[in-house]
């Protein structure tokens, strides 16, 4: 296919699809989406209440969407063959919360609609007419525009963001099982909706955070897998299949989704871009694009593969840490939602989409993020980079959203090392989620300069630029400048398969670079030594060495230990003597290769 009139990411994908062709590819295990769904519902049973309503275990009440999305999940195991000896479980919860929609009794009616008809078509062949009948009669008789929250006129009609994608595919979905006619209502939201796209097709939630980029797209893919055909179905495809080559690009090499944003680093995150890579190689199997489908196969299994020791045993860890998951305070969820039951429950209903959308005689092919050499410049919405280099990839956000994350160097993956030996996400000042031990300052990989760290600096004051970048195939190179009031900066990055060198200058004056060290991720403890020659990491068999290549330069331990989502670090400080310092960041495998989640 011609590179004319082809985006950006398509046309980095198609070359390293020429580049591996006729490669040999061992394949990644067929994800066992069936097998985790299961053993997350089943998780569940305890919380269900005698009226069918599901009880979160911490909050000892029912949270919004934790029943909606039970009934999701358990439905899609029963359309599957699975979980056959709870289909009262799911007739149990599915009368309440129909009622909770077609009554308007909460404000989150979107997120109910897509998960109830799962579980009705899971249990309408063992149901009664009379049963059936009063189900279906809930879902035909309100008005969406009325019963769904942010399709109501007072709150913007449709025009708000992820919530009234979730009431597209839900009313995609009463359509596709002849429970309504309503595709004028699709036609307006379906229009509205489409304005939130950026130019590489991802989805702009507000403060537009890397999660709710796939929510959103997730969704809409699912109101085309329900066979959604309106007026905008052209430009929909259009968007949804450039985001979908876009999260190919920014997918890490262990399989990971971005950090950057509300929600982040939670496991359901990996299970939303399963699903669409899912849905994605079916498509393109069907229109003969056989390679590209198997690019999104493996995608979609590299994905399950992160987050696989995570969700498969008991407890069921929702977050990417191995912190208690009983009590209030589990460490890394959001502090005002992100409630156990919804959204452990969330990863099994859309692990049980993947498996229904799924095509199994799909063979992979690698994904960029394993062998390719790119970069990936986000718009100024989302303002983050991304550098791979044949399986190490970086990330970096330019500008970064207070509470959440912080400015600069925030992520060092390699594809055959634990995801958290370097670091997978920055650590927040005064986060927005739970931590175990108190929070301290913005902190990533990069410079303090006179006091003021780049980690720190965001909005408007601060302005970056990509300078210059190189790409070959076992190196890449880039530069940015940054400016704020406080200082000017250059960065720059040289990527090789199993290291990055690192400089910063600044002519501001004094010059140090932080590094955080993780210590703990509520399971696993690593193993931290300071010298002279600089860092030493040693985690999970696979070690982690940051050194110093500016002579003079003096190590030491910052005092009080930081949280972020995934554990507890520490940071150690290189001081410079000069206005540029440099560094080299290197990542050995361990010989029993694997992700930490495994």
């Amino acid at each position: 296919m011609s590179e004319h009139n082809a985006s950006r990411a398509e046309i980095i994908i198609r070359r390293h699809i020429a580049a591996v062709r006729g490669q040999p590819c061992l394949p990644l295990p067929v994800p066992d989406y069936l097998g985790v769904a299961e053993n997350i519902v089943r998780n569940a049973l305890p919380w269900q209440a005698a009226d069918g309503r599901i009880i979160d275990p911490n909050e000892k009440r029912e949270v919004s969407t934790a029943t909606a999305r039970f009934i999701g999940a358990l439905g899609l195991l029963l359309q599957q063959g699975r979980c056959l000896d709870l289909v009262k479980n799911c007739q149990l919860a599915l009368t309440p919360a129909l009622e909770d929609l077609q009554l308007n009794r909460t404000n989150w009616g979107e997120f109910i609609v897509k998960e109830a008809l799962m579980g009705y078509a899971g249990v309408k062949p063992c149901s009664s007419p009379d049963q059936i009948a009063s189900w279906e009669e809930k879902f035909s008789h309100y008005d969406p525009e009325c019963n769904y929250s942010r399709c109501r006129p007072e709150n913007g009609g449709g025009s708000g963001n992820n919530f009234v994608t979730f009431a597209i595919a839900g009313e995609a979905g009463k359509q596709f099982f002849r429970l309504a006619d309503n595709q004028s209502f699709l036609d307006r939201m379906v229009a509205l909706q489409l304005r939130h796209f950026d130019a590489n097709g991802m989805y702009r939630d507000p403060n537009c955070p890397m999660t709710y980029d796939l929510a959103g797209r997730m969704n809409l893919t699912l109101a085309r897998a329900f066979g959604y055909q309106g007026k905008h179905q052209a430009e929909l495809d259009r968007v949804l299949r450039l985001g979908a080559l876009q999260q190919l690009l920014y997918q890490s090499p262990t399989g990971e989704m971005p950090y950057g944003g509300r929600s982040n680093q939670q496991n359901f995150v990996e299970a939303m871009f399963a699903l669409i890579c899912e849905y994605e190689a079916e498509h393109y199997w069907q229109q003969g694009e056989r390679e590209l489908a198997g690019v999104f196969k493996r995608a979609a299994a590299l994905a399950f593969k992160a987050v696989r020791g995570y969700v498969s045993g008991r407890p069921v860890f929702f977050s990417k840490n191995y912190f208690p998951q009983d009590g209030a305070l589990i460490h890394g969820r959001e502090a005002g939602y992100g409630w156990y039951s919804p959204y452990s429950l969330l990863i099994a209903s859309q692990f049980g989409f993947a498996a229904r959308l799924a095509q199994p005689d799909i063979p992979q092919l690698p994904t960029p993020s394993e062998c390719a050499s790119y970069c990936l410049e986000l718009t100024p919405d989302f303002h983050r980079f991304f550098a791979s280099c044949q399986g190490l990839q970086i990330e970096i956000d330019r500008n970064s959203q207070a509470g959440y994350d912080a400015t600069g160097w925030g992520r060092l993956q390699h594809r055959h090392c634990p995801p958290l030996l370097a670091l997978s996400a920055p650590l927040a000042a005064e986060p927005h989620y739970l931590t175990t031990i108190p929070a301290g300052p913005d902190t990533a990989i990069g410079p303090v300069i006179n006091g003021v760290s780049l980690a720190s600096r965001r909005g408007e004051e601060l302005r970056s630029r990509i300078v210059s970048r190189e790409v070959m195939p076992a190196q890449v190179r880039f530069s940015i400048a940054y400016s704020c009031p406080q200082f000017d900066l250059q960065e720059d990055y040289t990527l090789t398969p199993a290291a990055v060198e690192y400089q910063a200058q600044s002519k501001a004056g004094e010059l140090l670079v932080r590094v955080p060290a993780i210590v703990s991720d509520g399971r696993q403890e690593s193993r931290l030594e300071l010298t002279d020659a600089g860092l030493a990491v040693d985690l999970a068999g696979a070690s982690y060495r940051v050194s110093s290549l500016t002579p003079g330069c003096v190590w030491e331990w910052e005092e009080q230990p930081l949280p972020n989502r995934n554990g507890i670090y520490r940071v150690c400080r290189c001081r410079c003597p000069g206005q540029s310092i440099r560094l080299r960041f290197t990542l050995q495998e361990s010989r029993t290769a694997g992700t930490g989640a495994d």
